[in-house]
């Protein structure tokens, strides 16, 4: 009687299920990600009209202000949100290197964007 010993190996059926875990993360973070840039496009327009409305006859402080509030909760809820898909990141190589430039990106955006309403902010509050 000969035993052969198999090498320990990945279960095929676990290999398969790992990929298709792996394709639905992808999903989640490629429709995250998309999600968060479409907003911050959209809090940077916003941004650009809050400033030009501060310069106009038209303005109005205090709606000014909750404006300026709307987009800095928008900005910060999104600094959140890609605090939370980082750790992910940091957990999965493969998903690091697929969208961590894109993170990086994101990132970029949101804090210049925290930096322009909080300069908005302050313009305001003179």
């Amino acid at each position: 009687m000969l035993l052969v010993q198999k090498k320990p190996g990945p279960c095929p059926l676990n290999s398969e299920a790992f990929r298709v875990i792996l394709k639905q993360k992808e999903r989640e973070f490629r429709e995250d990600l998309d999600f968060i840039k479409y907003r911050l496009d959209c809090s940077e327009q916003e941004i650009t009209r809050i400033h030009t409305v501060l310069y106009t006859s038209r303005y109005d402080w205090i709606t000014a202000g909750e404006e300026i509030a709307n987009v800095h909760a928008v900005i910060k809820s999104h600094i959140n949100n890609l605090t939370s898909i980082l750790s992910c990141l940091i957990k999965s190589s493969v998903l690091r290197n697929k969208f961590h430039v894109q993170w990086q990106n994101l990132y970029k955006q949101t804090k210049k964007l925290l930096k322009d309403i909080n300069l908005l902010d302050d313009i305001n509050n003179t």
